[in-house]
């Protein structure tokens, strides 16, 4: 993956590129591969719900699989569930080791990236998937009735964004953040003497 990248970026406009602040972050090999890895993880649940689906068989449309109270439970439901899930795993390795290069496989290393992992992609699924489209939704209606054919669309692709920058925020500054080495400790604390 990296020599790929480093082919890459030897690219004389993307060198160029790579001078701009901005650039640099948005071309960098983190972001980049974290983009890749997005679109194997999108892959991962797409095949993961096509073959739960097959499992289910034909009367999957209308199969109801169980009940919480009087909620009966769809098996579109449980096979969206078990492909978020495979595919929750699938980015959380690939992150941990390609993007974020987090080899440490510790029981307490593991857990904590897992465990916030987990919770940063719950907390992006509800606050901003959920809650944040139904909002984002209803205010561009409201401003674009003309274009209503296509507002949903526009605030799927907004929070899509949204999503996928909170996400990779979250999994480098919490899940996988590198500790600072011994050296550069003692370097802050001489020069803070």
């Amino acid at each position: 993956m990296k020599k790929i990248y480093n082919w890459f970026a030897s690219w004389g406009i993307v060198r160029k590129l790579c001078e701009k602040p901005f650039f640099a972050k948005v071309l960098s090999y983190e972001f980049l591969s974290y983009l890749f890895f997005g679109a194997l993880t999108t892959l991962v649940n797409f095949i993961a719900f096509a073959v739960v689906k097959r499992l289910f068989g034909e009367d999957f449309d209308t199969l109801i699989v169980g009940r919480i109270g009087s909620y009966e439970i769809p098996a579109a439901t449980v096979t969206n569930a078990i492909a978020w899930l495979t595919s929750l795993f699938f980015a959380f390795f690939t992150n941990k080791l390609w993007v974020f290069e987090s080899r440490s496989f510790k029981p307490r290393v593991l857990a904590k990236e897992l465990s916030t992992f987990v919770a940063a992609r719950l907390l992006s699924g509800v606050l901003l998937e959920i809650v944040g489209f139904d909002l984002l939704n209803k205010f561009l209606h409201e401003r674009l009735a003309d274009k209503e054919d296509i507002v949903c669309w526009i605030a799927k692709l907004i929070i899509a964004i949204g999503v996928i920058i909170f996400n990779f925020v979250a999994s480098k500054l919490v899940s996988f953040r590198k500790k600072k080495t011994e050296a550069e400790d003692n370097g802050d604390e001489l020069q803070k003497s």
